[in-house]
């Protein structure tokens, strides 16, 4: 099992725990699991120009208006659901 796989999916599936259990603490976890897979793929060189998760981030900040980073982080969240979702499909080809 591909460790980087099981980070980037831990993330997006802890925060969604956390939202449907309705505990801040774990959904804020899953949040800055979310966060370090983003950075972690930056300084590897795996993205570039984190164009699209700002797109993601932005948009969500923008809809959520009560409070800016609960948006930012859900689309964040967002974000890591599709990077998972490419992951996974990568890795099931390599196979």
């Amino acid at each position: 099992m591909n460790i980087a796989l099981v980070v980037t999916v831990l993330g997006p599936l802890t925060a969604s725990f956390g939202w449907f259990l309705q505990s801040s603490l774990v959904y804020w976890l899953g949040v800055i699991i979310c966060a370090i897979t983003l950075l972690l793929n930056m300084a590897v060189g795996g993205m570039k120009l984190p164009i699209l998760p700002f797109i993601f981030m932005t948009f969500s900040a923008n809809y959520f208006r009560d409070s800016w980073y609960f948006g930012a982080a859900i689309g964040l969240v967002a974000w890591t659901t599709v990077d998972a979702i490419g992951e996974i499909i990568g890795h099931i080809r390599n196979r």
